[in-house]
């Protein structure tokens, strides 16, 4: 290895910009800055998530207990009920921080400082609240039991986990990777990762259908919805962009298809590739994969 380097770096000394990088690439075992000695991307694969767990804690999602969530989706605040009392867990970016909000009282009841500045959160019935960190690649897990937060673990992600979603029986948690452009599934019960799916550019939402077989995932750019067999681990594709307003009128006129609650909208004539749905202001956001994508 070493002759090798010398050779190479003997060859291009007059590109000082690539001996910096080559001495990088070594210096870090040839993984990070995305060197590679193969010449091209490699397939995904399942890994061994580094975990950091506080003492007497084991690291999981506690998926059954007294609370009842909002959504299995995250967002900036995650809300929770237990009997008459409501919170909202927010995830608060300035002061790297979660924070538990009394609603009723609408007073802060606890915080906790993070590893990192948060992005999202998710709730589950046991009270645990996952939260992604995408500066540090990881995802959090912090335990709430009606008054106090408490550090669970943390897992690492593949680059800027975007977005959280739990399967509906809460055996798993998937998480949106943005830059590492990629779903990843973890085991609830130990948060080991389960597999990885490879995912186009910027992929952010991600919603999960009541049945648990398929996942939806949202991009920033490229107007796609990605749409994740979780049991085959393949990946279609639906393109949101209609050719022009006029066709865009035109199919909408009669094309689209509403459904029985009224909420979602689906073309049903209009080539597959042209489908769009939105939710109206009292949906679920699980029912868009349902009545959507059927």
């Amino acid at each position: 290895m070493v002759q090798r380097f010398r050779a190479v770096n003997a060859s291009l000394d007059g590109v000082p910009w690539f001996r910096s990088l080559l001495t990088l690439c070594l210096a870090a075992g040839a993984l990070p800055l995305g060197c590679s000695t193969s010449g091209g991307p490699t397939a995904a694969a399942v890994h061994e998530p580094v975990q950091s767990v506080s003492p007497a804690r084991v690291c999981a999602l506690d998926t059954s207990g007294p609370f009842a969530v909002a959504s299995r989706n995250s967002s900036s605040v995650a809300l929770l009920r237990d009997g008459a009392h409501a919170y909202a867990a927010v995830a608060d970016e300035d002061t790297e921080r979660l924070i538990i909000i009394d609603v009723d009282s609408k007073r802060e009841l606890a915080h906790l400082d993070l590893v990192g500045a948060p992005g999202e959160v998710v709730a589950t019935a046991g009270g645990s609240l996952a939260v992604t960190l995408p500066q540090a690649s990881k995802v959090q897990v912090v335990a709430f039991d009606g008054k106090a937060l408490q550090p669970v673990c943390d897992v690492d992600t593949p680059s800027e986990p975007a977005a959280l979603a739990m399967t509906p029986a809460g055996e798993r948690l998937l998480v949106t990777s943005g830059w590492g452009q990629m779903l990843t599934a973890f085991s609830s019960a130990t948060l080991r990762e389960e597999f990885r799916v490879p995912l186009g550019r910027d992929p952010h939402s991600v919603v999960v259908e009541d049945d648990g077989r398929r996942a939806f995932v949202s991009h920033t750019v490229g107007g796609q919805v990605s749409v994740v067999d979780l049991a085959k681990r393949t990946v279609s594709h639906v393109n949101l962009n209609l050719p022009s307003p006029a066709e865009r009128q035109a199919s909408q006129a009669n094309a689209f298809v509403a459904s029985s609650s009224g909420i979602v909208k689906a073309v049903a004539e209009a080539p597959a590739q042209m489908v769009e749905a939105f939710a109206g202001f009292s949906a679920r956001p699980e029912r868009i994969a349902n009545q959507a994508f059927a």
